[in-house]
């Protein structure tokens, strides 16, 4: 490994260990300072994508709303690929505990987290993020049952979401139990909410 590759992933390792921190102190303004204001960001749940970081701001709400400050937000392995320009870190994360709706997730859960950099004025900013957890396979089943049996195309992206993810949806939406039929209808043209959706009923 060169000199430069080996001085950019230390960098990169510590401005994300400062960017945990910060989620941990849920300082907002910290979260935010080494990210592009273009950035992109896919989160675990809906809408699709988040463009900008007024929407990537936006996102925290809802984890705020049941992680407490210093609770766990820890980077627990990262790898990073580091050039001259660009770079990206891959990383299990764990959070909680008590950070969900989901009461199988008291004592926390782990997820995936990839991060997109490009090198600006000398500094590493985060262009892309993107946190993930594996799909539950029994969820999976249950979506593409009731896709077969509506006769719903699937030819569009979609991925199956777990219940973990419908409940998240049902959160981001303020709604309780099913997502109301009017709730549904705005949801009606979003894929990731349909197949939450589907996965709620």
């Amino acid at each position: 490994m060169s000199e430069h590759a080996n001085t950019g992933e230390t960098r990169i390792k510590a401005l994300l260990e400062t960017w945990a921190d910060a989620v941990r102190r849920h300082d907002v303004p910290a979260i935010l300072a080494h990210h592009e204001p273009d950035m992109v960001m896919f989160d675990l749940p809906p809408p699709l994508q988040c463009k900008g970081i007024e929407a990537y701001e936006r996102t925290w709400d809802l984890l705020f709303r049941y992680h407490k400050p210093g609770t766990a937000f820890d980077i627990q392995e990262l790898a990073v690929t580091a050039g001259q320009d660009v770079a990206f870190a891959v990383a299990i994360m764990r959070c909680g505990p008590n950070s969900s709706s989901n009461p199988a997730d008291r004592d926390g859960f782990l997820f995936r987290l990839t991060v997109g950099l490009r090198k600006v004025d000398g500094d590493w900013r985060i262009a892309h993020e993107h946190h993930s957890g594996p799909a539950d396979d029994e969820s999976s089943r249950t979506w593409f049952r009731r896709a077969e049996s509506s006769g719903r195309r699937t030819a569009q992206p979609t991925l199956p979401y777990s219940n973990y993810l419908a409940r998240m949806c049902r959160d981001r939406c303020n709604t309780t139990g099913r997502l109301r039929a009017d709730v549904r209808a705005r949801l009606s043209e979003c894929t990731p909410c349909q197949i939450a959706t589907s996965v709620a009923r």
